[in-house]
Formats: C-alpha cells, sequence, structure tokens
C-alpha cells in the first residue's frame, strides 16, 4: 500500500529547500562582505592632505593642463578632481576649495570660457554646421549665452563654410538622386542645416563664382 500523505509529510517534503534559502543568505553576505572589504581597501589608498595642501595641489594640476591648451571651467574642474582621485581634503573641503581655485584662475585670465568658445567656434567652424558646433560648444559645459553668441558670429559665413566643406568633398553638382541623396547625407552629418545644403547643391556654381 503506498502511504498517504499527511500535512506533517508535507511540511518535511518543504524542509529541503530551506537549506538553499540559507545559503542565498550567506551568499549575499559574502558578496556584501567583499565589496565592503574592496571599498575599505580603496578607501586606504586615499591620501588626506590639509586644506593648504590639497589647494596647492589643485592649482598645479590645473595650471598644468592649462599650460597645455585651453580648457572650460566644467572641463577643468572634471579632469582636475579626476586626477587627483587618490587625494583627499580634510574636512570635505575637496571641492569648495577646489572652486575656490578654479574662481582666482578664472579672475586671473589664466583660464576663460569666452576664449574656449571663440577657439571651438572658430576650429570647428571651418568644417562642421553650427548644429555641430552648437553640439560641441555643450560638450564643454559653455553658459548657454556663450554658445549663443559664438553662433551668431557663426551664422553669417554658414553657407560660405558649407560651400567649402561640399566643394573640398565633392567639387561638381550631384548627377542624379542618387548622388544628390548622398551629398546632403554627408552635409547633414556635418551638421549644416538642411536649408543651407540646398542651396549650397542648388546654386554651387553660381556660389563659387561670387564669393571670394
Amino acid at each position: 500500500m503506498v502511504p498517504r500523505i499527511t500535512h506533517d509529510d508535507d511540511d518535511d517534503a518543504f524542509e529541503q529547500f530551506e537549506p538553499f534559502e540559507g545559503f542565498k543568505k550567506v551568499h549575499s553576505a559574502h558578496i556584501t562582505d567583499t565589496q565592503d572589504a574592496e571599498q575599505a581597501h580603496q578607501a586606504s589608498d586615499i591620501t588626506l592632505l590639509s586644506a593648504k595642501d590639497w589647494r596647492q595641489k589643485v592649482r598645479t594640476r590645473a595650471i598644468t593642463y592649462l599650460s597645455r591648451r585651453e580648457y572650460s571651467r566644467v572641463e577643468l574642474r572634471k579632469k582636475v578632481l579626476l586626477s587627483l582621485r587618490h587625494f583627499d581634503c580634510e574636512d570635505d573641503l575637496g571641492s569648495s576649495i577646489a572652486d575656490e581655485v578654479l574662481d582666482d584662475l578664472a579672475q586671473h585670465n589664466w583660464q576663460s570660457d569666452v576664449r574656449v568658445a571663440a577657439s571651438v567656434a572658430k576650429v570647428k567652424g571651418e568644417r562642421y554646421g553650427n548644429a555641430r558646433v552648437k553640439h560641441e560648444l555643450k560638450q564643454q559645459g559653455l553658459d548657454s549665452e556663450l554658445i549663443t553668441e559664438a553662433l551668431e558670429q557663426l551664422a553669417s559665413t554658414e553657407l560660405k563654410r558649407a560651400h567649402d566643406v561640399w566643394l573640398k568633398k565633392f567639387g561638381q553638382s550631384p548627377a542624379d538622386l542618387k548622388e544628390k541623396a548622398k551629398q546632403i547625407r554627408f552635409m547633414a552629418s556635418r551638421g549644416f542645416g538642411f536649408d543651407v545644403i540646398n542651396k549650397v547643391i542648388k546654386n554651387a556654381d553660381d556660389l563659387f563664382d561670387d564669393m571670394p
């Protein structure tokens, strides 16, 4: 005769899962302990500096970067703090002191967002349309007013710049719709607006004759 399973037997049957649940708890605890150990190890690698020493490190590192090229304030701040990630300042003053140092550098014209905006607009504007230049300026974390001013200065030259880019890449009007679509895609990828692109492609010969 097959024995009838009672409720007690059912309870016993489910007990086989209890060790598994216990294993999950132990395994989870092990992961947490491992993460805590890693964080503790990382923390042990941090050198704590006085406010004076931290300020000097931030200033030295920032000037070193600025001696190589122009940086926006946002970009410079990120780069300096990342390079000093193995150091920290006492009393959690690291960020505020870094901002004070950057304020001082800007005040003495070592760092200038205005120069960065002008430089990006000039360099990128030679090869790209205003939409792409705008993207590059935003990537620098520049103020919206500076971005607007830089783009306004480029607005009057976008058609000429688009023609120069088109001329260097293609040099002749498209022979068919397929070629025209190819030229449009390329110019759009460079950040030129479709109204500008159409003018360049449609009036290529006239533009070439009229432009210096």
